[in-house]
């Protein structure tokens, strides 16, 4: 949803440099779930909620049509 908020700013200079920070961003997350996958399979950790309480996102077939009309 930022992705798509940045897109639409004026600013070219800034909007790159959003898009950096947001690449940047998503490596590390993606980083952290692997950290926390090899923790709970090393340790068999069974705390948490294992993702019975996640809540998807609203619009989300919608903003990925227009994220493929934009290309």
């Amino acid at each position: 949803m930022v992705y798509d908020d940045v897109h639409n700013l004026k600013d070219k200079k800034k909007v790159e440099r959003m898009r950096e920070n947001l690449v940047d961003a998503v490596l590390m997350a993606k980083k952290m779930a692997e950290r926390l996958d090899y923790y709970y399979k090393t340790y068999a950790d069974k705390t948490g909620n294992q993702g019975k309480k996640l809540v998807s996102l609203i619009d989300t077939n919608k903003k990925l049509k227009i994220r493929k009309a934009r290309k």
